[in-house]
């Protein structure tokens, strides 16, 4: 029985079970009292996610339990979570025009979009294609996250990284690799989402505070996912990576001999520390710190070949005009490089 009249609180409501607004799954926290519709209906269900899918015909295994979207909304580009605490299956004739990212938050998902078929889990996203149908089925457990950008905002994403029109509509891969290295980059730029998600205030409409980062999403989204314009933006980047290395490269030849810092090369690529880092990495295998020092020792051992083995203190000096005050961490640097000694490269 439901207690009523407690000092005066009419308690009638109390006899039914208390829905939680938030419940301790995969729902991240943040997300959690920012609730874009939340029913028992399956047909009011499926009205609000035309969002999403279009027209579509949403099944609950179980009546009666909470079916509820999580998300945030920008002018072009949504991230929300399909939260039901039953099985599901969801079939959408013909999807809309905009380009939707579909993520287990756990577990498995299996969905069907034209001719391909994907098993999706957190490792394995799926892009369906817009115009194609879709069979979205779903067990229950944790909530699906769903990210919808538009067509439009895609296309000015991709003329925009690559300086000039892409006459095309994007078009992506089916299958996204969540596993892979180049991955990491999505999965980044999703975690500054949620961080600036949970600062963010939120008045129910357009999350302003967010729109900075829907560019970010989209470049890093279009640099990601294999698509129809993957190959040309590669193209490209990878043009202006070259070009940005060899200026720093440049900066570092000419400047051997004077202490340089990384945030110094950084400021002359016109990038962030971690960037150039990365660009490192990838071309060289080695830091920027690392890649100076090696340098400069090939510098001092072209200079030790030409000195006069005679001359005393001559390791030292030289070592010294380039940059390396530490004799003890030089010379293990030195064989580490050249398998001898400086001594011995003096003397030959």
């Amino acid at each position: 029985m439901p207690i009523r009249g407690v000092d005066g609180i009419d308690t009638s409501r109390t006899g039914g079970p208390i829905r939680p607004l938030a419940k301790p799954r995969g729902l991240p926290a943040e997300f959690a009292t920012r609730v874009l519709f939340d029913t028992e209906d399956p047909e009011t269900a499926s009205q609000e996610l035309r969002m999403l899918f279009g027209d579509n015909l949403l099944r609950v295994a179980t009546e009666g339990v909470p079916i509820r979207l999580h998300g945030v909304r920008l002018p072009a580009m949504s991230l929300s979570y399909l939260d039901v605490e039953a099985g599901i299956v969801l079939d959408a004739p013909r999807l809309p025009a905009h380009q939707l990212i579909i993520t287990p938050t756990s577990g498995t998902a299996p969905l069907t979009t034209g001719a391909h078929q994907v098993d999706a889990t957190p490792f394995r996203a799926c892009c369906p294609r817009p115009g194609e149908w879709l069979r979205l089925e779903r067990a229950a457990g944790d909530p699906l996250m769903i990210i919808m950008v538009e067509q439009d905002t895609l296309r000015r994403g991709v003329d925009a990284l690559l300086g000039r029109s892409f006459v095309d509509a994007v078009t992506f891969d089916v299958e996204m690799d969540l596993a892979h290295d180049g991955a990491e980059r999505w999965q980044s730029a999703l975690q500054l989402v949620h961080s600036e998600v949970a600062r963010a205030g939120h008045d129910g409409g357009f999350d302003v505070a967010l729109m900075p980062l829907q560019a970010y999403l989209v470049a890093t989204l279009l640099l990601t996912q294999g698509s129809n314009c993957h190959d040309a933006l590669h193209r490209v980047t990878s043009l202006r990576h070259t070009r940005t290395l060899r200026r720093v490269v440049r900066h570092i030849e000419e400047h051997l001999q004077d202490p340089i810092g990384v945030a110094d090369l950084a400021g002359v690529a016109g990038v962030s520390v971690r960037t150039l880092q990365a660009q490192f990495r990838e071309s060289f295998d080695q830091t920027p710190t690392q890649y100076i020092r090696d340098r400069r020792l090939d510098r001092v051992h072209a200079d030790l070949r030409q000195a006069d083995g005679s001359t005393r203190g001559a390791v030292g000096h030289i070592a010294g005009r380039w940059g390396f005050e530490h004799e003890g961490r030089f010379a293990a640097a030195y064989r580490r490089r050249f398998g001898e000694r400086p001594s011995d490269t003096l003397r030959r």
